[in-house]
């Protein structure tokens, strides 16, 4: 006899399937995300490098480049984030909190220093924090959830 009653459970047998089937699509449609993101991002850096003044660009046009490329940067991190899962069937909240970290970078390089209001400033600081210091528990711990 099987000791694992979800193996022998047809419904959860179907089930497991479906989500990887999902899983397999996401990753497809994320591939072909981050490839056009890449092309946009190689497009858009030529055109600023060529336009007047050529191969100057100004304070505000680097920190549009940065984001584009940070965004490329977090689409390959899901990427792996799912292959990962689709390998060992395992979720790895350490990557998921790395992804978390670095979107979160990229916010607090593109904020605009006169813009935000104080509370935004606050936010963004214990937002990274608290990520920070759950990457650090995960690490230390080893979790990882089957």
């Amino acid at each position: 006899m099987d000791s694992d009653p979800d193996r022998s459970n047809p419904l959860v047998n179907y089930l497991n399937q479906f989500e990887r089937a999902v899983y397999t699509v996401l990753l497809l449609l994320l591939a072909v995300v981050i490839g056009f993101s890449l092309v946009s991002l190689v497009v858009v850096t030529i055109e600023r490098l060529l336009s007047p003044p050529i191969y100057l660009l100004e304070n505000h046009e680097i920190l549009d480049l940065f984001g584009m490329f940070l965004l490329v940067l977090i689409g390959i991190e899901f990427l792996e984030s799912i292959k990962a899962y689709l390998k060992e069937n395992v979720i790895h909240f350490e990557l998921i909190i790395a992804i978390a970290i670095t979107a979160i970078a990229r916010k607090v390089i593109l904020v605009e220093l006169e813009s935000p209001g104080d509370f935004e400033v606050i936010g963004l600081g214990i937002v990274v924090l608290s990520l920070s210091a759950g990457y650090y528990l995960l690490r230390r711990g080893g979790i990882t959830v089957h």
